[in-house]
């Protein structure tokens, strides 16, 4: 039995087997994802979204899962997460230049497993179920087909949620914060 369902005791369940272990070889762990080979410290980066509106947020994270999975390279990828279906519904759509069906393509399971989206308390309580895949997440605020006011406002929400308060106090900050995701939201047309 091993306990610890991470790289560690994935690393080790492997090393029995190659050492000539016959017998059940048991993982135990709270993780919701099989073990995989990440690298000790592995980074990734959270779409998040932030609305009074439930379904608004979710359908802010629902696009821009959509915009990433549109390439047909990452097909493989989603067939290997299980969302082969889903991922074949976004690029079609694509190729179809309909974004709705895009975003209307991206299951409830799918939003869930790769994007926390929903009211603060929502997305609070779901952060940490998606965090701890890695040793350091970034939150990033949804652009695609989302207008750069509300990029801004969903920016400033995530801040005034997860991050510190201090550097941000000043209303100077916030302008900036704000024009810089303009900016950035310009540059991804």
């Amino acid at each position: 039995m091993i306990v610890g369902g991470g790289h560690a005791g994935a690393t080790l369940a492997g090393l029995l087997r190659r050492g000539g272990h016959q017998g059940e070889v048991l993982l135990l762990g709270d993780e919701t994802d099989f073990p995989y080979q990440r690298p000790p410290l592995s980074k990734g980066v959270v779409i998040c979204a932030i609305a009074d509106d439930t379904a608004t947020a979710r359908r802010e994270a629902a696009a821009q899962i959509a915009f990433y999975v549109a390439p047909k390279a990452y097909g493989p990828v989603m067939e290997a997460s299980g969302f082969g279906a889903e991922a074949a519904a976004v690029q079609a759509a694509f190729r179809a230049g309909d974004h709705q069906s895009m975003i209307a393509a991206v299951s409830d399971k799918m939003l869930d497993r790769m994007a926390v989206a929903g009211t603060v308390d929502e997305v609070r309580d779901a952060l940490p179920v998606i965090e701890r895949r890695y040793d350091h997440a970034a939150l990033y605020s949804p652009s695609f087909t989302v207008p750069p006011e509300r990029v801004a406002e969903n920016t400033e929400a995530i801040i005034e949620t997860f991050g510190r308060r201090d550097p941000l106090s000043s209303p100077r900050s916030r302008d900036t914060i704000a024009s810089r995701v303009q900016n950035l939201h310009r540059s991804d047309r």
